[in-house]
């Protein structure tokens, strides 16, 4: 590379960055050379630096033996300035190069490996070109690309992972990925990442990396065959066969794929066939995360189930060893034990426990939480009856285990019941929880449901999962999440007057933990790092980091007008101002829920005042009630006129010590 002096004395910055770029490369570090000269391309108006940019991209391309990308980029460079000295002797060295490669006498081809080899033919087989909207059959991916730097990054990344160097490739396409680039390279970029991913046996982020891509250009074919190839290695013959006919409506002559489609029809026959005569009718699934304690009496609840026509799948989430030890000692025929051997977020252990599930319905449990002795019973004949619905929902009974952080409701436990089963249009109660998000109880979640695996099928292969992560970073509260997807996808439910479950708030629950705030730090901040979530200030938006609870549910009610919007064709206009306005409306109300936490709602509050530039004269706040020991809720009794029965028992005078107990008392109730 030759130095040169610089009749521009403005572009100081851009000269010490190219002399920084020569100085990466003399040492070998060609990723962080590759950035230096590609920064000076985009960003520099001085046309002798942009050629010595140029000039210096074709070194790099010319010493990775890259011989046609040399040549182009001394093109690029003579274009500039066509009396280029550099340029010139630099390109006479290139056509003596190719001279020589055409006697034979430079080195043979160096060898790739397979996934290496596969994204080298789809590139010149046109696999990795896009139907412009022209039909002009452009690639969008090289238009331009002698111009582009970042589409040179991606080149220059591409050969990198060709010749052995994944590091520095991935490190190439990240930054892609991240700069203000163009559609096109941000897409190949992803792509690529995700070949990388596919290559090292990553699945999971490589899905997520072409999905990402296909998220900017949902015609990027190259991008879709690698995706139906991994939903092939998953056996999810569905989502396959759904890419590979997308890319056959692409390219209607390309006949490469009709074997792989023709295998993913027979596969899914051939599945559905096998699975519809040995499944069970009810899959239950207790996901688990060392709460074993809990664990054993949930278990010993559900197998005293009555009825047979069930299976029970226990999906433990890296758990120690004594989650095991629980399930070996219950012993029943019913429970199918699955374990990752890394800790999963929450919404990835649930997504990943529906690959097991054999059952025609499916329901979640809680590890503190159980169904009650006759659930199943009354499914039964309700589905028996009823075909036409898909989903069966309840408002549950509510047990406080006596260890549970909020002392006046220990050994608590609420029985609820009502004459009424109703049947409800989905979207009138979606729209009901659009209007008061707060009032996410409503939803009929796999939590407090019966969800027909039909409705489940159909989700997973629109989005590749059932548990779509709504609030990204793997940090969505799957139960809710279910509950939007579910009045998504159907068009009635029924709610039953009946609860078929005792939802347990023992001292692990998360969800008390935030409802709690006084008490629930210590949970909280473990849930947080034990499942590895990055919350930062970037995730929470329009919001502040908090452990509220009504932060977080607004958050995810944020998130999922987004979520609305852009795949359900909804249309919704957020007013920030007034979701910001009802959040602290609802924080301002839970002041009197939990008086030992006043401070850090209020501090909360302020924050977000401060954030959005609310004066403190429209938004009263109340002043900090007096302290006062806390009370244990008595027992009570209440009926309505609507035949809604409530009765709160203290289980403590009871003699009851855990959820067990409870499911006894609620079969000798009749339920």
């Amino acid at each position: 590379m030759t130095e040169r002096v610089l009749e521009d004395g403005s572009q100081e910055v851009f000269a010490r960055l190219l002399t920084e770029g020569e100085d990466h490369f003399a040492q070998g570090r060609i990723v962080e050379a590759l950035k230096c000269f590609a920064q000076i391309i985009k960003e520099a108006h001085n046309d002798s630096l942009r050629c010595l940019a140029f000039n210096n991209l074709g070194v790099v391309a010319h010493s990775m033996n890259e011989l046609e990308r040399a040549e182009r980029m001394f093109m690029m460079a003579l274009s500039i300035d066509p009396l280029d000295v550099d340029a010139v002797s630099n390109l006479s060295e290139i056509h003596k190069a190719k001279e020589l490669q055409v006697s034979g006498v430079v080195e043979e081809p160096e060898v790739i490996e397979p996934d290496a080899q596969e994204m080298t033919k789809r590139e010149e087989t046109g696999d990795d070109r896009a139907v412009a909207s022209d039909d002009s059959g452009d690639d969008i991916h090289e238009q331009n690309s002698m111009c582009d730097p970042y589409q040179e990054m991606n080149r220059l990344g591409e050969k990198l992972y060709l010749a052995g160097k994944a590091g520095g490739a991935i490190e190439l396409f990240n930054q892609v990925v991240r700069a203000q680039a163009g559609d096109a390279p941000r897409c190949r970029a992803l792509k690529n990442l995700g070949v990388i991913a596919h290559g090292a046996g990553d699945s999971k982020r490589a899905e997520k990396m072409l999905r990402s891509a296909l998220d900017i250009n949902p015609a990027y074919v190259d991008a879709l065959l690698h995706l139906s190839d991994i939903y092939m290695e998953q056996e999810r013959y569905g989502n396959a066969l759904e890419l590979l006919e997308k890319v056959a409506g692409l390219h209607p002559g390309h006949d490469g794929n009709l074997e792989k489609m023709e295998r993913c029809r027979n596969e899914l026959t051939g599945k559905r066939a096998a699975v519809q005569s040995q499944r069970p009718m009810f899959s239950i699934v207790v996901p688990t995360r060392q709460r074993h304690d809990t664990l054993y009496y949930v278990l010993r609840c559900l197998t005293q189930i009555e009825g047979d026509d069930f299976e029970i799948i226990v999906m433990d989430n890296n758990c120690s060893k004594e989650t095991r030890e629980v399930v070996d000692q219950i012993g029943s025929d019913n429970i199918r034990y699955f374990r990752s051997d890394v800790t999963l977020t929450m919404n990835d252990n649930w997504e990943k426990a529906l690959s097991y599930v054999k059952g025609q319905y499916v329901t979640y449990v809680g590890d503190d939480d159980t169904l009650t002795h006759g659930s199943l019973a009354v499914a039964r004949e309700f589905f028996k009856n009823n075909h036409e619905i898909e989903v069966l929902s309840w408002q549950p009974h509510t047990y406080w285990w006596p260890d549970t952080i909020y002392e006046p409701q220990r050994g608590m436990f609420y029985f609820n019941s009502s004459k009424n089963n109703l049947i409800k249009d989905s979207k009138h109660t979606l729209n009901e929880y659009i209007n008061n998000p707060m009032n996410f109880g409503i939803l009929p979640q796999t939590y407090n449901a019966f969800v027909s695996y039909q409705v489940i099928e159909n989700v997973i292969n629109k989005f590749g999962c059932y548990y779509y992560d709504i609030m990204t970073n793997n940090a969505s509260p799957p139960d809710l999440v279910s509950g939007i997807i579910n009045l998504l996808e159907t068009n009635r439910y029924c709610l039953l007057g009946n609860a078929l479950s005792i939802r347990g708030n023992s001292r692990h629950s998360g969800g008390t933990a935030c409802w709690c705030g006084s008490r629930g730090k210590e949970v909280y901040q473990k849930n947080i790092k034990d499942l590895n979530l990055c919350l930062d200030k970037k995730w929470y938006d329009i919001f502040i980091p908090s452990r509220s609870l009504e932060i977080n549910i607004c958050l995810f009610y944020v998130r999922t007008i987004n979520f609305l919007n852009q795949y359900y064709n909804y249309n919704i206009d957020l007013n920030t101002k007034s979701t910001i306005n009802y959040t602290i409306n609802r924080m301002i109300n839970s002041l009197t829920r939990d008086p030992d936490n006043y401070e850090n709602v209020v501090s909360d509050i302020k924050s977000l005042m401060k954030k959005h530039k609310i004066k403190d004269k429209e938004i009263d706040i109340p002043s900090k009630p007096p302290s006062l020991p806390y009370q244990k809720v008595r027992p009570f009794l209440t009926y309505n006129e609507n035949a809604n029965l409530l009765m709160g028992f203290d289980t403590n005078l009871m003699g009851y010590k855990n959820i067990e107990d409870v499911f006894w008392l609620v079969a000798s109730l009749g339920r």
